[in-house]
């Protein structure tokens, strides 16, 4: 890959990494304030920032044949990186679907939504029955099941960031 348009790319991961890195900071603040709107605003932040990196390092159609391989080697990112899937940004991206999803599936008709730090269970409503939910303790967002932990990516993000920025600056 031509090293200008390799260092455009590394430029990007580090502008996504510092996205996430925001989007965490309003998480605290949200959880500091007991606000909620500004909790599910940065969750779903962090998840497209999050999302955003892993389609520049895992390009799902790329018009440049190894650019993903050439941006994963230059910034050392390994194969099993928690950064690459993007199921859990696709169930906000697409909550419209997922809620027609539920409304299928649904016999009960329980519905509980954006919750925050109750662990993902309500007496009488099943796991299915639950869509976005934060564990605030763990920062932890589960989806119908699903858990993702928000947290856990940040160490990945801050050396990701220090590393595309250094290589973003290269001539």
């Amino acid at each position: 890959m031509d090293i200008r348009l390799l260092r455009l790319f590394q430029g990007e991961v580090e502008r996504q990494c510092r996205f996430a890195v925001m989007a965490s900071r309003d998480i605290e603040r949200s959880l500091a304030t007991q606000n909620n709107d500004l909790l599910w605003y940065s969750v779903q932040a962090f998840l497209v920032a999050v999302g955003n990196m892993s389609r520049l390092l895992w390009p799902p159609r790329p018009r440049l044949p190894g650019r993903g391989e050439a941006l994963r080697e230059s910034l050392s990112v390994s194969g099993d990186s928690p950064l690459e899937p993007r199921h859990f940004r696709n169930h906000f991206e697409h909550f419209d679907e997922r809620l027609e999803e539920w409304a299928e599936a649904s016999r009960e008709g329980a519905f509980v939504d954006s919750n925050v730090g109750l662990g993902g269970r309500v007496a009488g409503a099943p796991q299915r029955s639950w869509l976005r939910n934060f564990e605030s303790a763990t920062w932890a967002v589960t989806f119908r099941g699903d858990r993702y932990h928000l947290r856990q990516l940040l160490p990945e993000i801050h050396v990701l960031r220090a590393c595309a920025a250094i290589e973003a600056a290269r001539p």
